[in-house]
């Protein structure tokens, strides 16, 4: 089957790619990865308590801008090969509309877990893990492996999420190694709450693209 990057996924490596490229400059790598950030305790004041370079984007902005921003080169290379890869696979099934809204939507409850849990937080959180995870779920909802057995009362489907939810977050709390709250809810909370978004979107999004077949 020949490989074809699909549009608004090669959009978001696109733009991801440039970011990452003007952080290498000196004057925008603060401004890039402080200022495009998400810091949750902007949420909770006023801007003139922080810096010019925290509040260069407005902090509306930040839950979605965050996704598109690393922290280093092999940050992006395996973030971006993931997207790459999963991300075409999964705009091919759910078209470009259906690709924009899953990953606006894991952007979303990515940030919306670290600005409620950790409120006082004044780290700079960037990355495109949430957005990865949301792709990554949507993909094993369209692409089932094999046939899911029910545990106990539970019904095949809820099953399925189950198993994905809990093999999400061993996968997490593995490679993550949070040391405390706030790491946690970073690098565990909020990626399963992005894979939970992705897992639950899937399928309504494919419907909403036949809808009219």
């Amino acid at each position: 089957m020949q490989f074809k990057l699909k549009p608004a996924t090669a959009v978001f490596v696109g733009i991801s790619l440039l970011f990452y490229l003007l952080s290498l400059w000196p004057d925008y790598s603060d401004i890039i990865r402080i200022g495009g950030g998400i810091i949750p305790a902007r949420f909770y004041g006023s801007d003139a308590d922080f810096g010019a370079i925290a509040t260069v984007v407005p902090v509306w902005l930040t839950p979605f801008t965050y996704s598109f921003i690393h922290a280093g080169l092999l940050d992006i290379i395996i973030s971006m090969l993931i997207f790459i890869l999963l991300g075409s696979m999964t705009e091919k099934i759910l078209g470009w509309q259906g690709m924009v809204t899953l990953v606006g939507a894991g952007a979303l409850a990515g940030a919306v877990c670290v600005i409620i849990l950790t409120p006082g937080s004044m780290q700079s959180i960037i990355g495109s893990s949430n957005t990865n995870a949301a792709v990554i779920a949507a993909y094993f909802m369209l692409h089932p492996i094999a046939n899911t057995a029910p545990w106990g009362n539970l019904s095949a489907q809820q099953t399925k999420y189950l198993q994905l939810v809990l093999l999400w977050t061993i996968l997490s709390l593995a490679t993550g190694f949070p040391t405390d709250f706030e790491s946690l809810v970073q690098r565990v909370v909020a990626p399963v709450a992005s894979f939970c978004s992705g897992m639950f979107l899937a399928l309504p999004l494919l419907r909403w693209k036949y809808r009219n077949a």
